[in-house]
């Protein structure tokens, strides 16, 4: 028993280092999770997700920043026993009130194909992803997109009911337009406990890290996103709700204006998750 707990007392650590000594407080997005071991059965469409959220921002600029949503899912389109192929898609609508009380600002849409191998139950994946940022109900007369390939690791964990879940990444930008960015780092830590076979008490961070080209932009530093939630979810047989409330510091929120400060806000929000 000891040493089954060794490596879910080293993924603790890793989890706890995280959520309270990341970087000043990225955006939630939808993404493949992590599982308890591979399928023993080759299949096709093995598994999906999807995630409806919606963020009501508490920051200093609400006329360009007042929500934030996002809905996206993650498919497994292939289970090959050792690994799964999967592809993710992600939008995600951030809302102020400007002209009106509920004013589209802008869109970020992700795609991200991957396949990845099992090793025991850790699980590594080789990424493409793709992110393209554009203006909304305003003009927009160049592209903001840039491409990561990078590599990945998954592992859940478990012990007496709660769990675990920890999903890395780490790549290179191989293309960019109008973005300074050369390398991307990536985290999302959750763990969950059930308080009752209804309600499930959480909590999660999210963060990102991208290296940059003082050629492009003039910044030298490493720049930082981070979220930080805590709330129940709510069990039921198809979907789960969950109710939270946050923080999170954004590198980057006005895409035009990269000399701004990383804008802050508190989060008050929902999220429908599917089963």
């Amino acid at each position: 028993m000891k040493r089954a707990l060794c490596p879910l007392r080293f993924a603790l650590c890793i989890a706890l280092a995280v959520f309270f000594f990341a970087p000043p407080a990225s955006a939630q997005q939808s993404g493949p999770q992590p599982l308890d071991g591979p399928n023993e059965n080759f299949e096709f469409f093995s598994l999906y997700d999807f995630q409806l959220e919606v963020n009501l921002l508490t920051g200093d600029n609400p006329d360009l920043f007042r929500w934030d949503t996002h809905f996206g899912g993650e498919f497994d389109l292939l289970n090959y026993v050792k690994g799964r192929a999967t592809v993710v898609t992600d939008y995600e609508a951030v809302l102020g009130s400007e002209r009106q009380p509920f004013d589209p600002t802008q869109g970020i849409y992700v795609l991200e194909p991957a396949a990845s191998w099992f090793f025991g139950k850790h699980e590594v994946a080789f990424v493409f992803h793709h992110v393209s940022r554009h203006f909304s109900d305003r003009p927009k007369r160049y592209a903001i997109a840039f491409n990561i390939i990078e590599g990945r690791y998954l592992r859940k964990f478990e012990l007496n009911g709660t769990s675990l879940a920890i999903r890395a990444s780490a790549g290179k930008i191989i293309q960019h337009s109008d973005v300074d960015y050369t390398w991307a780092a990536d985290w999302d830590v959750m763990v969950v406990h059930p308080m009752n076979p209804h309600v499930h008490w959480y909590g999660r961070t999210t963060g990102e890290m991208y290296g940059v080209d003082p050629a492009i932009r003039g910044r030298t530093d490493v720049q930082h996103t981070t979220r930080l939630e805590v709330g129940t979810r709510l069990i039921a047989k198809k979907a789960d709700l969950e109710l939270f409330v946050g923080a999170e510091r954004r590198l980057d929120a006005t895409p035009i204006d990269y000399l701004r400060p990383a804008v802050t806000w508190g989060i008050v929000g929902l999220r429908v998750a599917s089963k």
